[in-house]
């Protein structure tokens, strides 16, 4: 979509303000004709009578150059008459094509992306069907799951329950620099979500959050005295 720019003070300006409503009704109609056609002012004959209504009357007052001005408002040209000085105050239709064929450029590329996104989707999450010895979590492999009803299962199946386990150990291993198991993950996100006292409705985020918000002696000393456990 282009624009056809009126100034703010057109509708005071002498040469407009001078006008019939007929002819300054036409001199907008016939703006933003050329602008949505890129004629860069250009109005057919046929097109100023016919689809923009203009009647004799008020073309010969757009072409008249009146009393105390030096220019009208339109020039009678070949096939046609031109809107005065609209290179001064209107976008050329070479610098309209321009951006269009940028814009035209920036969706291909963003659509290319998409498209290249969706084809490599980023895994955010465990894949189920990748052997769980093998998955990596920052960057390092994880230790595989706890044998099904020992102390550290549950531990593990517990914590599940409020958090996701592998950011929990994620965000420890960020903090402190050591990698936890699942079963420790477990019972820091339960330690957490159970210590608050209302109810955690985004239970990840917040355990997350009041790790980020514990200092760094408080983690260590924590994890070195096995409290998680208690």
């Amino acid at each position: 979509m282009t624009w056809f720019k009126v100034d703010d003070q057109l509708w005071s300006h002498p040469k407009f303000a001078s006008l019939s409503d007929s002819a300054q009704a036409l001199w907008l109609r016939a703006g933003s004709y050329s602008a949505a056609h890129l004629t860069d002012g250009f109005v057919p004959e046929q097109v100023a009578r016919r689809q923009l209504a203009g009647t004799p009357r008020a073309i010969a007052e757009l072409l008249a150059v009146q009393v105390g001005m030096s220019s009208a408002m339109w020039t009678s040209v070949d096939g046609g008459d031109q809107l005065h000085d609209w290179d001064e105050y209107q976008e050329s239709s070479s610098d309209v094509k321009r951006r269009r064929d940028e814009a035209r450029e920036r969706m291909r590329n963003v659509r290319a992306n998409r498209r290249e996104t969706s084809h490599n989707p980023v895994q955010s999450r465990p894949d189920p069907t990748i052997d769980d010895d093998t998955i990596q979590s920052s960057g390092k492999s994880r230790a595989p799951r706890p044998a099904r009803g020992s102390d550290v299962h549950n531990r593990v199946e517990s914590g599940e329950r409020f958090a996701d386990l592998d950011r929990v150990a994620v965000v420890v291993h960020e903090l402190t620099g050591r990698h936890v198991d699942r079963a420790t993950a477990g019972a820091i996100a339960e330690h957490y979500v159970a210590r608050c006292s209302t109810v955690v409705r985004m239970p990840t985020r917040y355990v997350v959050r009041s790790l980020r918000a514990e200092s760094l002696p408080v983690l260590v000393n924590f994890l070195d005295s096995e409290r998680w456990s208690e």
